[in-house]
């Protein structure tokens, strides 16, 4: 969770798949609480899953961008 802190700190719209080799859910929640895209067990996923996981993260990045230009628009068309 540290290196994530650091990697989002440095660049807030990172696309970040958090890759563990702990058991705990708990730490994957977070991790996406914090700004994670997804996060994958080692040895639980395959090659679909990660497939998944990257369009997911990719598709969701693309909308948050997204938002944040219409967030912008409005609030430029509301000053």
């Amino acid at each position: 969770l540290i290196t994530l802190s650091v990697v989002l700190s440095a660049k807030k719209d990172a696309v970040v798949i958090v890759l563990t080799g702990l058991q705990d859910e708990e730490i994957g929640v977070e991790a996406v609480k914090m700004g994670a895209h997804d996060f994958l067990v080692k040895g639980q996923f395959d090659g679909k899953v990660f497939n998944s996981s990257v369009r997911y993260a990719y598709q969701s990045a693309k909308l948050r961008k997204e938002l944040t230009k219409m967030e912008f628009r409005l609030e430029t068309i509301q000053n």
